[in-house]
């Protein structure tokens, strides 16, 4: 979900939107993929989801670095700043997300066979080359301000890591503990009866304009449409 939100806000800052929307799409489709399927088996598995990670981050010659270019250009643009830094931070919270998949412990293999093993290994690396030949192929797109935007959250990800750390496991739990007492199920309720209402309008609405009266109806916007227009 933040990947589609970053692709469409990339969009919406850069003069080319389909090229923003299609790196995010890459993205999601190929290190979504690393990133969620990921089980560290060996030590050198940690390298595909830092590969990743790095992506996320908007590393150049990637489909991260098509949408921190594009969110680079909105940065240039007054009116525009305020999505772009929301851009950023997005690349941000995305890259420590990643991050915990990298630590996570290792997992005793399931399956003693060697080619399950090496097929396994493959698995994990192929979204990662076609997700840089992607980005290869998309070079013309990728600018000095993607590449500054880039290094940017690659700093702002290290800081922030470096210091989530530091917080202590007890602060962390009672904070989480505090974000679950939160009953959401009112707001829910209220969300809820709003779609339905609007459901209900459309189908009245929808009821009204049903069978041959149709076109009558049609007629009677257009006019009501055009006289108003003047």
């Amino acid at each position: 979900l933040t990947l589609s939100g970053i692709g469409i806000l990339a969009a919406s800052v850069h003069s080319n939107g389909g090229v923003a929307i299609a790196a995010a799409a890459a993205l999601i489709l190929l290190i979504g993929a690393v990133i969620s399927l990921t089980e560290i088996h060996l030590p050198s598995h940690r390298i595909w989801p830092l590969l990743s990670t790095i992506i996320l981050l908007g590393a150049p010659i990637s489909p991260g670095g098509v949408l921190a270019a594009s969110i680079g250009e909105g940065l240039l643009v007054g009116d525009l700043k305020v999505l772009a830094i929301s851009g950023v931070l997005g690349l941000l919270l995305l890259g420590l997300g990643s991050i915990k998949v990298i630590l996570q412990d290792l997992t005793p293999w399931s399956e003693g066979e060697s080619r399950v093993r090496m097929v396994y290994t493959l698995g994990l690396a192929l979204p990662v080359f076609v997700a840089v030949g992607i980005g290869i192929r998309e070079a013309s797109n990728i600018s000095i301000v993607g590449i500054v935007i880039f290094l940017i959250v690659l700093v702002l990800g290290l800081i922030s890591f470096v210091a989530l750390r530091r917080i202590p496991e007890e602060y962390i739990e009672q904070l989480r503990a505090r974000i679950d007492f939160i009953d959401t199920g009112p707001l829910y309720d209220t969300l809820r009866r709003i779609i339905q209402l609007l459901l209900d309008a459309i189908r009245s609405i929808g009821g009204v304009l049903e069978g041959e009266g149709a076109i009558l109806w049609m007629f009677v916007i257009v006019m009501i449409l055009v006289l108003a227009l003047g």
